[in-house]
């Protein structure tokens, strides 16, 4: 239900047969809350089954209280609030006083701060699970151009990892103070001992590790595994940033001292601090960038 491409199946009276039965299942079968990204789907499911509890999506991009508003009005009753959001306290709690919604906001996203590359990657996320998949790609075939051109930017300037919208578990009350008292973890595509691990550091508000590791389990999640070395059984990307170190990182920004509206280019303040806590381990990322070129050249050849 939170694909931002359904193939127009819902303007179909087969489709929009399909959409209520499946729906109702849901519903059925003890579901209560449903997150959904097209507006559409949120004013189907409410015209149908109004008592239905609907978020919608971080997919919907809502980055102003306007389109809160317009969401509201069709009837969602929480928002997830666009990621990029998630350092702008001003607007957070905009949205939190301005609204009668919800507000949630996604913690553990691994994304570039304003990545261009945003709707195209959600789009082709959708594409992928859906009815037009088999007519250009075959699934676990191909690695999308989006994600080598991520990993190889934050790689290679590390102020990225910095700059990337995440939450810490140690950060959760500075949005609690504001009227934030939602959280949401990504982990729909991650194992169920991963998902418990990071879900732990989050009901703790307390993580001693590497920051990067709740975000995407392929980090090490300590300095154990950091120092472990590569394996066919086990591979784990040499970069490493000690949660522990970014105490105090978050004041800046819930203290509003810092816009980001400005650019990055007017401010050095995630990258002074990426200076001092992102840790390469050059070997293993030198190796994993050979690779991440290799693929990139692979999806522009013809």
């Amino acid at each position: 239900m939170n694909s931002t491409v359904s193939d127009g199946i819902e303007y179909s009276k087969e489709g929009k047969q399909k959409l209520k039965v499946f729906v109702e299942r849901l519903l059925n079968a003890g579901v209560k809350r449903i997150t959904v990204s097209t507006p559409y789907l949120i004013r189907f499911i409410k015209y149908h089954y109004p008592s239905c509890h609907i978020t919608a999506s971080i997919c919907a991009e809502i980055e102003s209280v306007q389109r809160a508003k317009d969401f509201e009005a069709i009837g969602a009753d929480m928002i997830v609030p666009a990621k990029d959001l998630n350092r702008d306290f001003d607007i957070l709690e905009k949205l939190v006083n301005n609204t009668s919604m919800d507000v949630k906001v996604l913690c553990t996203t691994p994304c570039l701060y304003k990545c261009s590359d945003l709707y195209y990657h959600m789009n082709l996320s959708a594409v992928r699970d859906n009815a037009l998949a088999s007519s250009f790609v075959r699934k676990g075939e191909f690695l999308s151009y989006t994600t080598p051109r991520c990993q190889r930017r934050q790689l290679e300037e590390v102020e990225e990892y910095i700059k990337s919208p995440w939450i810490r578990p140690e950060d959760v009350e500075a949005y609690a103070k504001i009227g934030v008292h939602n959280f949401k973890l990504d982990g729909r595509d991650k194992k169920e001992e991963y998902n418990i691990n990071v879900a732990q550091a989050y009901m703790q508000g307390n993580y001693e590790g590497n920051l990067l590791y709740l975000m995407q389990w392929f980090y090490p999640k300590d300095r154990e595994e950091l120092k472990r070395e590569k394996n066919d059984e086990f591979w784990r990307l040499g970069v490493y940033v000690d949660n522990k170190k970014l105490d105090g990182f978050i004041s800046r920004f819930s203290d509003r001292r810092i816009p980001c509206t400005s650019g990055c280019d007017k401010c050095d303040y995630c990258k002074t601090w990426a200076m001092k806590v992102v840790e390469l381990q050059k070997e293993n990322v030198e190796e994993y960038l050979s690779l991440l070129v290799k693929t990139e050249e692979e999806n522009f050849s013809v």
